[in-house]
Formats: C-alpha cells, structure tokens, sequence
C-alpha cells in the first residue's frame, strides 16, 4: 500500500506538470500574457523584469522598446531601458592626443607702464611653448556596475625659459549611475594628480565629487563639483591646504542652421591653500605678500562654433574670470588684491584633412588682466597650432 500511494504522488505530480508547463518558467508565463495583450504596459513591464531577473537582456530591453513604442513616457520603461543598455553595452576605450605649438607675446604675464621698472627683466618676453596632451576615457562592465575610468596627461617645454616647463598627470575612477526616468546620469568619483615644475617636484592631490551627463537639446551636457587637498613641493609658492569648485557645461545645437553649436562653461572655485611667496610693489624698498592659493575665483567660456563645410568649422569665443586674494592687502590695509581676466578669441578648426577624426586647430586669444594692484595687470597675445586626434 505504502508503493501504491508513493505511485500515485508521482503521477498526480507528472500531470500537472504536463497540464501548466510554463509554471516552471516564470518568463514563459510572462510572455503568455504578453501574446494576449502585447500593447498593455504593465504586462510587458512584467515580462522585462522577469527577464531581467534571469539575466536576459536582449528579451528585457526589446520589452521596455515596445512599452515606449506605445507609451512615449513610461518611466518605468525609460529607467529599465537605461539600467539594460548599461549593462549590455561593451567595454569602450576613446582616446584623445593633441600635440601642439603656443606663441605667447608675454611668458611671465609682466606689467608694462610705471611698474615695469621694478620688475624682472622689466619688459614682457615672448616665449614659444611646444606642448603634449593625452586622455583616454574607459568605460566597462564590473559586478552588473557599469565604471568610467579617465586619465589624462600634459607636458609642456619653452624654447626660452625652461623654468616654466610644466607637467601634471591626473586620473579619476567612478560608477555610472543613471537617473530614473531621465536621460541623464550621475557619477560619483575619486581621483588625484601629480605635476612638475621647471623639472622639479610642484605639486600633488587628492580629490573626489560627482558628475551629472547627459543629452538634452541634441547636445552633451555636464555639471560638476570636486573638492580636493593639494600639497606643494619646495618650487611651489604656496603651502598645503584643501580646494573646492563648480563647474558646468550647457550646450546648445542649431542655433542658426543645422550646422553650429553655442556652448557656455561658467566655473566657481575656493581655494583655501596658503602662499608662502613675496613680491615687489611699487615702492622699490618694500615687498607684500602674494598668495596664489587663498582666493575665490568665478567665471566662464562661452564660444559659437559653425561648420562652413565638411572641413571647415569657424568659432568665436569670449571668457572672462575674476579673482578675489584672501589676505594680499596692499601698503595702506586696504582691500587686497582683485583681478579681472577678459579673453576674447577666435579660432579655424580642419578637420579630417590628415585623417578621419583627425583636426588641425588655429586659435588665438587676446588675454587681458585688469587688478586692483596695478603691478598685476598685463596683456599677453597666446597664438596656438594643433593637431589632436580621437580614437
């Protein structure tokens, strides 16, 4: 009796098994309902997360396609679309190379007028300054998490003085994180950088903040906050001591044909590191003390960007800083150093004539500093040739 019943357990559990076979498989099930209703967005909904669950991302990602088709605003749709193509996406690698040539009319940024005379050499130098720069930008998949890595690189020479030769390396590392329902997604980061003076240790740092990206008006947007701890070698005329900033990017295409872009990067940044520097005024017998860390500073790029043909694009720019000293008091304790920074530009942009993604760029730009302290003001002419390709 005790074979006979353990029989029957089995045969009532092969039927039903043969009667409700999609049970087994809660996808099957799902897509069951799908077939009956292959408009309705919660059905499908169901059916894309069920395949997300299983790991099928080509089944999930055609469901939230078809929830949109249907059903253009969808959050949930929109959300699940990101969070799949994330992660189905392949590891992508860009790199970027720009090498490049820079006349400067004023190396040192001197003064002219009634304080040239206290100043060393005395008369603004022309300098030509040979230059290197490389970024790569990789992204990939680890742990279902889609990763964005960045790493740049500059080095710079002067034919005349080498002790402005500049260096600096930095990286940062962060997950991508879309926001649901938007087109747009955050990335937290960490970082850090190291640079040379003149050949010698300058400078290196600590940093981390965030990122939101995206697309919004058929152009790439960004904002950005980063703060960070700097500390300088024995060249450098400052201390150690922690900065932060705020920057943006907001793009806009097709401003006057299907051809041109207008983009605007406006800045903000703290820096609470203090200078250990000291320089001449205007009076011969006394020094003040200037310090390049302790400041706020605000302000921006803009520039217009139109393609004239295939491989020529024309662009005009303007930006303009402002720079507040913490503690740079003048002789009579009065308000310490201001200075005010306006550049207009211009600029011829070849591209794909050597080869595809490939451009040769001419730039110019009239730098023209006004400070409080007139010692600090000067005019500087920078002429820049470059070639730089993406791949």
């Amino acid at each position: 009796m005790k074979s006979r019943g353990l029989f029957l357990a089995a045969s009532l559990a092969a039927l039903a098994a043969l009667a409700c076979p999609a049970s087994a498989d809660p996808l099957a099930a799902a897509y069951q309902g799908v077939l009956a209703n292959p408009t309705d967005a919660e059905v499908n909904l169901q059916y894309a997360l069920v395949a997300e669950g299983q790991k099928k991302w080509r089944l999930a990602l055609a469901a939230y396609e078809r929830i949109l088709a249907n059903d253009p605003g969808n959050a949930a749709a929109k959300a699940g679309l990101q969070r799949v193509r994330r992660i189905i996406q392949p590891a992508e690698t860009q790199t970027t190379v720009e090498i490049g040539t820079q006349y400067n009319s004023n190396a040192f940024l001197e003064p002219s007028g009634q304080y040239s005379q206290y100043m060393d050499p005395g008369n603004p130098q022309s300098d030509w300054t040979f230059y290197a720069r490389g970024r790569v930008r990789d992204e990939r998949n680890w742990f279902g998490q889609r990763w964005r890595t960045t790493m740049t690189a500059y080095a710079d020479t002067h034919a005349n003085f080498n002790d402005l030769d500049y260096m600096v390396a930095m990286f940062d590392i962060g997950p991508i994180l879309d926001l649901n329902g938007t087109m747009m997604a955050a990335r937290p980061f960490v970082g850090g950088a190291v640079a040379g003076l003149g050949g010698d240790y300058f400078y290196s740092e600590v940093n981390l903040g965030a990122s939101v990206e995206g697309y919004l008006d058929g152009a790439y947007q960004w904002a950005r906050v980063r703060a960070g701890y700097r500390s300088y070698g024995d060249v450098g005329v400052s201390t150690d001591g922690w900065y932060a900033e705020v920057a943006g990017h907001w793009a806009h295409k097709d401003i006057f044909s299907d051809r041109d872009v207008f983009w605007v990067e406006p800045w903000f940044r703290w820096n609470g590191i203090n200078g250990n520097g000291w320089a001449p005024t205007q009076y011969w017998w006394e020094l003040q003390q200037v310090t390049p860390g302790r400041y706020t500073g605000w302000g921006s790029r803009f520039e217009y960007d139109a393609r004239v043909t295939d491989w020529l694009t024309l662009g005009a720019s303007f930006r303009f800083a402002n720079r507040a000293y913490a503690d740079a008091n003048d002789r009579d304790g009065e308000p310490g150093r201001n200075d005010w920074l306006l550049a207009p530009g211009a600029a011829m942009i070849f591209s794909n004539l050597l080869s595809p993604q490939t451009d040769i760029r001419l730039e110019y730009e009239f730098q023209h500093n006004d400070s409080s302290q007139a010692q600090y003001s000067y005019d500087n002419h920078a002429v820049t040739l470059s070639i730089v390709a993406r791949r």
